[in-house]
């Protein structure tokens, strides 16, 4: 598969990514859902977009709400095209506009 490497200086010119942050070689952000159940349902929505995407994510789930989100491409030893379209849709999925994105059954 190919991948289109993006930099730190490409990232800040990129759309659509205010939640997300480019830190080394991955960019992450932090979701606040209102309830540790609605976080939990969170990273089920974000599962079925990654699962479409064949692109995971780490995630992890904090107390009381929060939903911590890393991507990189371990193929490249980081961050490339493949996360940005993933940390759109998730960003997408956390704003409660998801209606176009793929969910699990």
């Amino acid at each position: 598969m190919g991948y289109i490497r993006v930099t730190a200086e490409d990232f800040a010119q990129l759309e659509g990514l205010s939640d997300w942050r480019y830190a080394g070689e991955a960019i992450s952000a932090e979701f606040s859902a209102g309830s540790f159940t609605a976080a939990a349902a969170l990273i089920v929505e974000m599962a079925g977009a990654a699962e479409a995407a064949d692109h995971h994510p780490d995630i992890d789930l904090r107390y009381p709400d929060l939903v911590l989100v890393g991507l990189s491409t371990h193929a490249m030893s980081g961050v490339t095209m493949h996360d940005i379209e993933l940390a759109r849709k998730i960003s997408k999925l956390s704003s409660g506009n998801s209606e176009d994105l793929p969910h699990l059954p």
